[in-house]
């Protein structure tokens, strides 16, 4: 009967002690250490204040699906949005001229009589203040910004001899580099008009002083396909979105970009056969730089 008692007493100790927290334990998150905390969410994580900030975008495309182009310059008769950061406000309310705006996002075209000017925008959003969260909102915010409308592009008179078309926000020379070269290489990005569109000027793109010139009477090797203030894409001039060719200029397609940070990027593609439907080369220049001018 003491063996039977005293068995059953043993049983009892390791099932007590079994559910015992380990004195070794010290993980906070973890509820059988003995300095466990446990956590409250954050009711007002995630949440904010009302906020009038926006971003103001320059339409790059003319067709297809819109792509905005961030900047404080457009080019004359060119599409701009106005896109609110904050999508919590129970109203919003731009003030773009004489006209009010309701909506989120708004998009206007600013034609060639806006050149030469700075246009405010002002953005005034409303939202009932969550005051548990944030005590001292009062669920107001307003903000005014201004964005200029260039003169650019200017382009030729037909009978004008000299057929420069003139891009203040791109047109120039640029210091480049990348990881090939140990010394910055200086490209000139420029612009002409044979009445058949906009066409491009390329030099010194590969470091060894290659020429992309304009070719009036015949259209250039490089044809523009769509531009804004900070940013042309380029392509083949037939508008195939593969250029593959045996010159070297006719063999380029890309972008070439100029953001608001002040930094130059350069990505453009060379598909080159050393003779028609031969075997194709493809050479990628990918430069970071500043515009000189």
């Amino acid at each position: 009967m003491n063996r039977l008692l005293i068995f059953f007493g043993c049983v009892i100790l390791i099932i007590s002690c079994s559910k015992c927290k380990d004195p070794e334990c010290t993980d906070s998150t973890n509820p059988d250490c003995p300095n466990y905390v446990k956590v409250v969410e954050d009711p007002c994580a995630g949440l904010l204040e009302a906020n009038a900030n926006f971003i103001i975008e320059e339409k790059l495309t003319s067709f297809g699906d819109p792509i905005w182009i961030e900047t404080d310059t457009i080019l004359k008769n060119k599409v701009v949005q106005f896109r609110s950061t904050y999508l919590g406000a129970d109203e919003y309310k731009w003030y773009i001229g004489s006209q009010v705006y309701n909506t989120p996002n708004v998009s206007l075209l600013f034609e060639s009589q806006w050149s030469g000017n700075d246009i405010p925008i002002t953005l005034v959003v409303k939202k009932i203040p969550n005051i548990d969260c944030f005590p001292n909102d009062d669920g107001y915010d307003s903000i005014t910004k201004s964005f200029y409308v260039s003169y650019s592009p200017t382009s030729p008179l037909p009978m004008d001899e000299d057929r420069t078309v003139q891009h203040a926000g791109l047109s120039g020379t640029y210091r480049l580099s990348n990881e090939f070269f140990p010394d910055s290489i200086d490209v000139l990005l420029g612009f002409c008009d044979n009445e058949l569109g906009v066409q491009i000027i390329l030099e010194n793109l590969d470091g060894i002083g290659s020429m992309c010139q304009c070719d009036i009477e015949n259209g250039s090797s490089l044809t523009l396909h769509r531009w804004a203030y900070r940013e042309m894409k380029f392509g083949f001039s037939n508008g195939t979105s593969d250029a593959i060719s045996t010159s070297f200029c006719k063999s380029l397609q890309g972008v070439i970009r100029r953001p608001m940070n002040g930094e130059a990027e350069f990505e453009i593609e060379s598909n080159m056969w050393p003779y028609v439907n031969g075997p194709i080369t493809t050479i990628w220049y990918k430069y970071k730089g500043r515009k000189l001018n």
